[in-house]
């Protein structure tokens, strides 16, 4: 077992137990924030294939796991653990996702008692890169170019047909934090931004770069309209299965190229490869499956027109997680209210 703690004395500020793969998280942590006091129980190292808890805990670390006052873990390795923190107040995730974490609640049981915040507030920026990257390669024809130099074949005219994404529109769906976050990027570009909102927003809260918001009623019509849709959308009751059954027929006459960066149960496998064999949509961007890692015997890996990512348009910087975390346990300390407090009742 390998349990560090820093030299400050944690008289006044409550030591927080670091239970995280990401690589040299406690010594960022002590050279940028010396004064937040902190140990590590160790997870194991950097992830693998997946971001899940890969060894066994001793009894020790069961022990310093349960003693902890506040949390700063992984969502993925933490999941099947909610309730072993009787000690706990506060639990920080690394993550923006809390899926995993939701996915082993046992409604049977009284929710945990202990605040949960997610990682955010950061994503946004990684995340609009991925999307512009795609969305330019796509129109561009980067893969085909690609192909052709390595045949060494030069097809002036067949690769000169592109589209300006000043001529383009995207349907976001969920306009949050990464979501408009999104939507500026695509603006600045000039394209028509269309939003999927849970519910009607007051002027003030809405982004000058989305030029048409609709509700959940309207998403036919954002569908219809958008050459491009991007699913930001978080796993909840909501967003499970939301482009299920004949839903993306509406991108039919756009023939839409579909990214998801959000979740991968707003869609089945089964159909979203209807979706593409029918031609209702041109294309797939995906970076999130409804399972991961996505099975080798999956349909999706040899479909030309899908590009596949192993969820990986945003991760978790280090230096971004030391400084959202301690802006959080300034609050904590000063008995304030945290930022990006995730609400056990509504799964977000």
């Amino acid at each position: 077992m390998r349990i560090l703690t820093s030299n400050m004395a944690a008289s006044r500020r409550p030591v927080v137990t670091i239970f995280s793969r990401i690589s040299g998280i406690q010594a960022l942590m002590q050279r940028r924030y010396p004064d937040i006091p902190t140990k590590v129980v160790d997870a194991g190292g950097k992830a693998g294939k997946t971001y899940r808890l890969e060894k066994k805990l001793s009894d020790e670390e069961l022990n310093e796991l349960a003693e902890a006052e506040i949390l700063l873990t992984d969502s993925p390795i933490i999941g099947d653990m909610l309730y072993a923190f009787p000690s706990l107040k506060w639990m920080q995730s690394t993550w923006a996702g809390v899926d995993s974490i939701f996915g082993n609640l046992d409604r049977a049981k009284p929710l945990p008692s202990y605040k949960l915040t997610r990682f955010a507030g950061t994503f946004g920026v990684h995340m609009r890169e991925y999307v512009i990257g795609h969305i330019i390669a796509w129109e561009r024809t980067f893969d085909e170019l690609r192909e052709d130099q390595a045949k060494k074949q030069w097809h002036g005219l067949l690769r000169a047909n592109y589209r300006l994404l000043s001529s383009l529109s995207i349907g976001i769906l969920g306009v949050g934090d990464i979501g408009k976050h999104v939507a500026e990027a695509c603006k600045v570009f000039g394209m028509t931004v269309w939003g999927l909102v849970r519910q009607d927003l007051p002027k003030e809260k809405r982004s000058p770069h989305v030029d048409h918001y609709r509700q959940i009623d309207g998403l036919c019509e954002l569908l219809q309209n958008c050459d491009y849709v991007c699913n930001v959308l978080p796993s909840t009751s909501l967003s499970r299965g939301l482009l299920n059954g004949n839903m993306l027929e509406n991108c039919k006459q756009k023939k839409s190229v579909f990214i998801n960066i959000g979740r991968g149960d707003v869609i089945s496998e089964q159909t979203l490869m209807g979706a593409l064999r029918k031609e209702w949509i041109s294309g797939a961007v995906l970076d999130v499956f409804p399972t991961e890692p996505l099975a080798e015997d999956s349909e999706l890996w040899d479909m030309k027109q899908v590009k596949i990512t192993p969820h990986i348009s945003a991760i978790s910087f280090p230096e971004e997680v030391a400084d959202i975390f301690s802006e959080n346990y300034e609050k904590y300390v000063k008995g304030e209210d945290l930022n990006y407090v995730v609400d056990w009742e509504q799964g977000y």
